[in-house]
């Protein structure tokens, strides 16, 4: 009866919230930066750097936040975001073959 979990999440007791924001717009940037993540849409490395700026400026860096890319499967994470990026998100061509899915998800993400 005296059991302690821990270490307790960062955003207490309820799940992690990411928000969409397009390219660099700031005001969804903003709102992400009080949550626990972002999920940007059409990026390229100019916006993406100017997403990281204005998250680093809102939040004063980017420890416990979460950066999920959209990337198909065999496509690498693109260099810029290679340091930054805490997850890659598969988007999946319509009506995938659930093999090549297990295959992918087993295999884990490309070099």
């Amino acid at each position: 009866d005296d059991v302690l979990l821990g270490p307790r999440s960062p955003q207490g007791d309820r799940p992690p919230f990411w928000f969409a924001a397009r390219g660099d717009a700031r005001k969804p940037l903003r709102r992400a930066s009080c949550y626990e993540g972002v999920f940007p849409l059409e990026m390229d490395a100019d916006r993406y750097g100017r997403l990281i700026e204005t998250v680093v400026a809102e939040r004063g860096g980017l420890n416990d936040f979460d950066i999920a890319l959209s990337t198909t499967p065999g496509e690498p994470v693109a260099d810029y975001a290679r340091e930054t990026a805490t997850w890659a998100i598969h988007a999946w061509p319509a009506l995938p073959d659930t093999d090549a899915v297990f295959e992918i998800v087993t295999t884990g993400p490309p070099d």
